[in-house]
């Protein structure tokens, strides 16, 4: 290259003082920070505990009572950094003990532990569509799987065990003293799961690798847009629709507090909501509900906002008998359209923007025999079935025997939130959770919409069922589900 030709491009590239340009300076700085950034994380911030091999001493990151000032938690008032260590030590196969140490050595010690009872599972109604395969693990990792130690040698104390729903690999422990004068919880402890053990123990259930799935579960990537293919999970026989004038939408009616929604009311920041019918009042939106922030604590600083609106009054409401043949089982299934309208919303994920053209819920694969039949009224919270979005998430608070019932057994409901073109919604950004649903012996059911971490029952609907369709049980009787009362967090 010629001398001439040099000059020539450095002109192209310094000002007329001959030094660089503000542009290129600019840009090279942008470059520098973006690259030693993602280093950092890499290195630093990254969880060293989810990607390294070994299950012993894993550090805990604990708090004391100062931090829940703001949380819903029932708490002693010596809860304190007791243990600072949590060791995972192998038995046989996916068999461990569970050990919390301090710095003696000391400490409380789980004996003969599952862990699978821990993992995502894919039921057998979703396996072959990747989407739904998904949505399955998405839904289960990052619902929360909070599993209840009771019977141990411990008997004054209860020992709590999670999967955090946070983000994958991201466990707690925490343990509540029952008796004396100074009940609650006493240790809180968050720690990273080792990465390679998790990997073992997911092929383990579910005869697969984690790989393809393993962004998805640790960024939540959230595939709005994405279209369900419901013809995959069942084939529709015959449907009734309930008009919307016959269904009692308890607008007028005072909101509805179970035991964790009473724990958690001061998790609601909004003033004047009495009746369901200020919860939809164009006026009190959004509504705000404190963050679960991590590790895993309600932070009023950080707030969550929904405009509930929509739940005003449902569109349609459409009841469903259907089959499928891969488990060769029929059964029913609830469709809720929404007034939502077309509109452009924006998301967390590429593509960023996506057009919504209505909304709908849509809860399937059950029969009456997973509804439990009401034995009085006001119903007892335990005779609610809990339904949480995916498909066969489990229950958030069960004993860790119930867990172990339910690890041999295919769950195959499924409840999605999607527009009108079978587009997957997230139900998290809309702010609802769970659906709770208990029936009547007249065939009449009672129904709840349920927000964001559970904090509030956004609604509540009395609605006659359809009999002649609907999949029955094999004999009435008043049943109940074994929901403790459990602290929730």
């Amino acid at each position: 290259m010629s001398e001439k030709r040099i000059h020539l491009d450095l002109d192209l590239i310094r000002g007329k003082d001959g030094k660089t340009t503000n542009v290129v300076m600019v840009t090279l700085g942008l470059l520098a920070i973006v690259t030693l950034g993602v280093i950092y994380f890499a290195v630093n911030l990254s969880p060293v505990g989810w990607r390294q091999e070994r299950t012993t001493d894993l550090p805990m990151k604990t708090e004391s009572l100062a931090n829940y000032l703001e949380d819903p938690s029932t708490c002693a008032s010596d809860l304190d950094k007791i243990f600072d260590h949590v060791s995972l030590v192998p038995k046989s196969g996916s068999i461990y003990d569970i050990k919390l140490k301090d710095q003696e050595g000391k400490g409380l010690e789980l004996h003969d532990v599952d862990l699978r009872i821990f993992i995502p599972k894919i039921p057998k109604i979703v396996k072959g569509d990747e989407l739904l395969t998904k949505l399955t693990l998405l839904q289960r990792e990052l619902n929360r799987n909070d599993t209840i130690f009771r019977n141990t040698e411990y008997g004054d104390y209860t020992i709590n065990v999670s999967n955090n729903c946070l983000r994958c690999g991201l466990w707690e422990v925490y343990v509540t003293r029952n008796t004396g004068d100074n009940t609650g919880k006493i240790f809180h402890g968050w720690f990273e799961f080792p990465m390679p053990l998790y990997q073992r123990l997911f092929k383990e259930v579910n005869g697969f690798d984690l790989a393809p799935y393993e962004t998805t579960l640790q960024h939540y990537q959230r595939p709005d847009g994405n279209t369900i293919d419901f013809a995959f999970l069942r084939e529709i026989k015959e449907t009734k629709e309930i008009p919307v004038s016959d269904i009692n939408l308890h607008h007028d009616s005072r909101i509805s507090r179970m035991g964790e929604q009473k724990a958690k009311a001061k998790l609601i920041v909004n003033s004047g909501l009495h009746k369901y019918g200020d919860i939809y009042e164009k006026k009190n939106q959004p509504i705000k509900l404190m963050q679960f922030d991590e590790p895993g604590i309600y932070k009023k600083k950080k707030l969550m906002k929904f405009d509930f609106s929509f739940l005003a009054r449902p569109e349609k409401v459409e009841f469903k008998k259907a089959y499928n043949k891969k488990i060769d089982k029929t059964f029913n299934e609830l469709e809720i359209s929404f007034p939502y309208g077309n509109r452009n919303v924006f998301i967390k994920n590429w593509p960023f923007l996506i057009n919504r053209d209505g909304l709908k819920l849509v809860l399937g694969g059950w029969n009456l025999e997973d509804i439990p039949l009401a034995s009085e009224r006001p119903v007892p919270a335990s005779q609610f079935a809990r339904f949480t979005f995916g498909t066969g998430t489990p229950d958030i608070y069960v004993t860790y025997e119930h867990r172990l019932e339910d690890l041999d057994k295919s769950n195959n409901v499924y409840l999605f939130m999607t527009d009108k073109n079978n587009k997957y919604v997230d139900n998290h950004t809309l702010g609802i959770d769970q659906v709770y649903i208990t029936r009547f012996p007249n065939g009449e059911l009672l129904l709840y919409l349920v927000s964001y971490e559970r904090i509030m029952l956004v609604a509540q609907w009395n609605l006659k069922a359809p009999g002649a369709i609907l999949v029955p049980v094999a004999a009435e009787s008043a049943e109940s589900v074994d929901l403790p009362n459990q602290e929730m967090n």
